[in-house]
């Protein structure tokens, strides 16, 4: 499973081998999830390295990132995010 978990005004972007919900930290909210691999992971890494946030591990919320986003959330039936809060 991959996941995408807002982590203060960054995206991070995840794998988890389980359908679990992926650990996180106090404060940090599950935007998406979609079915994946490390193949996929790697991928989505790839496709939003122009919105990475320096030498870290986050992603800004461009908007690519949050069409993605909105695309899964509404697959799964959840409303559209407009921006990060």
């Amino acid at each position: 499973m991959i996941y995408y978990l807002q982590v203060g005004d960054l995206l991070k972007i995840g794998h988890s081998g389980t359908t679990d919900t992926p650990r996180r930290s106090p404060g940090d909210r599950l935007i998406a999830t979609e079915p994946g691999d490390t193949t996929l992971h790697r991928q989505r890494h790839m496709q939003f390295r122009d919105h990475r946030d320096g030498d870290g591990d986050g992603y800004q919320p461009a908007p690519e990132v949050i069409q993605h986003l909105n695309h899964l959330r509404a697959k799964a039936g959840a409303p559209a995010i407009r921006r990060f809060v």
